[in-house]
């Protein structure tokens, strides 16, 4: 159930079961690793060391962007992982193979493995087809919590031309944080394309107060201003 963007938790307890869990996971490897080094077998700890030292900089500690965790942090710090378990097959086969049958068993079990990854695969794939399935997803994994998959799914709707379905999705965004600025503006956009000038003008308005820099906002105000007078003002 991997899922593009991962929302902030909405109630932080220390003592909850999703915290302590994995807090025991990663004492128990470190344990484990720190023992094999006494036995003089440092691939555990190398594994493990360059997983935590790449994933270091998104654990969180200094927080960036709204998102809790994104798929694409454990990219880089993956990879001891699978040196960690190619290394383990590796070693694991000699053993495996000297048995009646065995290479057979052993080949079988890692193409399973291999087969049930290509099809996860295969789902995930669907999910990253396009714009809209992504989104779709998120929002349905995460309802109500993440205003960014419905500012996105709405300029997938405005690239089809499905205005009135990307203003619902804006709409959504700004009920879930009237704070932020992009949903504002595209509104105002769809409205501006509609012709409905005093609601774009509106919308700016309001994605200004969210963010006074937006250069954006500022210039396409002006351009519905302009629109506005124009279509209000009498022929000489």
């Amino acid at each position: 159930e991997l899922v593009p963007i991962y929302p902030l938790p909405e109630h932080v307890r220390f003592f909850d079961l999703q915290y302590i869990l994995p807090g025991i996971l990663v004492l128990l490897i470190t344990g484990g690793a720190v023992w094999l080094i006494k036995r003089g077998n440092f691939l555990l700890f190398t594994a493990w060391s360059f997983y935590l030292v790449t994933l270091l900089p998104v654990l969180g500690i200094i927080q960036v962007g709204s998102q809790m965790a994104a798929d694409r942090y454990t990219y880089i710090p993956s990879i001891g992982i699978f040196v960690l378990a190619g290394a383990g097959v590796f070693q694991l086969w000699p053993r495996v193979s000297a048995y009646r049958n065995g290479a057979l068993a052993g080949g079988l079990i890692v193409g399973a493995i291999f087969v049930y990854m290509c099809q996860l695969t295969v789902k995930q794939q669907q999910v990253w087809r396009n714009a809209e399935t992504l989104w779709s997803y998120v929002i349905k994994t995460f309802p109500g919590r993440i205003p960014i998959a419905h500012t996105n799914l709405g300029l997938a709707y405005d690239v089809k031309g499905m205005n009135d379905r990307a203003m619902a999705e804006y709409e959504k965004a700004i009920a879930i944080n009237p704070a932020l600025e992009h949903p504002y503006n595209n509104l105002g956009f769809d409205y501006y394309k509609k012709g409905r000038y005093d609601e774009a003008i509106a919308s700016y308005e309001k994605a200004i107060k969210a963010e006074p820099r937006a250069a954006a906002a500022y210039n396409m105000m002006g351009m519905a201003y302009r629109f506005k007078y124009n279509r209000l003002r009498v022929p000489e």
